[in-house]
């Protein structure tokens, strides 16, 4: 092997090094294994329902992502309802006085917690392993629920006229 193959040989040696590289950098950034290296904190908040919650689900701020579900729903002893677990990003910072409720989106109801903020200069934060109490957003199967009723009504009203 002559002197001008081997230098062309160490050139496309290092072309695929640095192309595989590259391609190990972008699987951590928008890839799912990037959220291993991030570090979170804990928040527990209790809901009267809490389905269609699933470990991962995304927790969102404004639509932003800002953690996701530690685990799934687990029953409350003292009461009804569940307790349900949330990592946030450590760089978030949540004010006290903050709503954090079931969302569904789309026509298959894909559920997320949803945090609302509220207005005005926060007195305080929320701190790590924090207990808060949380609420259900009406979605489109609770219209259906409130249809039916109202369905039933109509009926005994049409047989009243009767």
């Amino acid at each position: 092997m002559n002197r001008h193959e081997r230098g062309l040989e160490f050139k496309v040696g290092i072309f695929v090094f640095v192309g595989l590289a590259m391609l190990g950098a972008l699987l951590v950034q928008f890839g799912r294994l990037g959220e291993g290296f991030k570090t979170y904190y804990t928040i527990t908040v209790r809901f009267s329902d809490a389905s269609g919650l699933l470990k991962g689900t995304d927790v969102l701020l404004a639509g932003a992502r800002i953690g996701k579900v530690a685990a799934g729903p687990k029953l409350v002893r003292e009461g009804s309802g569940v307790a349900v677990p949330l990592k946030i990003y450590d760089y978030i910072k949540i004010p006290e006085g903050t709503k954090f409720t079931v969302g569904s989106s789309g026509l298959l109801g894909d559920r997320f917690v949803n945090v609302a903020i509220p207005s005005g200069p926060p007195k305080g934060y929320l701190p790590p392993n924090a207990d808060v109490n949380g609420a259900r957003d009406t979605g489109i199967d609770d219209l259906t629920r409130s249809g039916g009723a109202l369905v039933n009504d109509l009926r005994g009203t049409v047989q009243k006229i009767d």
